[in-house]
């Protein structure tokens, strides 16, 4: 059963809450210095490069593939029915680190901020709508929603 295997919050192991937590941080500041970034175009982008490569580094616990088999496993183990959503999510972290990688290399590389404001946004945005379908995804499972059907595209 899923919760025999993963017995924390939503399945996730203990480190993993923990790193959530940080991550959401690490995202509202990154929300403040695009801002910043767009008021004020002429700073040195130092914290937006601190906090990108924070990101970078919390993602990599936060989507370790060991323990994302063993979380999508027990899921899909009770529920096959939700394996497009799974490949979905899936995908959306190999393009969220991908996003980040670029965005890093705009903030190396002494790109227009306005360019980099965007594109720190675009990061968020696409961490926070994985967030999103994430949630949604275990709210399927918990709530046992279109067991019998087949999984929406969405």
């Amino acid at each position: 059963m899923f919760h025999d295997v993963n017995p924390s919050f939503f399945g996730r192991p203990e480190g993993v809450v923990i790193q959530a937590e940080a991550l959401r941080a690490t995202v509202e500041s990154l929300k403040r210095v695009a801002t910043t970034l767009v008021a004020n175009p002429a700073p040195d982008p130092v914290e937006a490069r601190r906090l990108l490569s924070t990101l970078c580094m919390s993602l990599a616990v936060y989507f370790d593939p060991a323990e994302a088999r063993r979380y999508f496993g027990a899921l899909l183990g009770e529920r096959p029915d939700l394996q497009e959503g799974v490949n979905v999510l899936l995908n959306g972290r190999g393009l969220l680190r991908d996003s980040i990688t670029y965005v890093r290399q705009m903030a190396f590389r002494g790109m227009d901020m306005g360019d980099l404001a965007r594109g720190i946004t675009g990061v968020v945005e696409r961490f926070e709508r994985h967030e999103a379908s994430e949630s949604l995804l275990v709210q399927r499972f918990f709530n046992n929603e279109g067991a019998s059907t087949a999984p929406s595209a969405s």
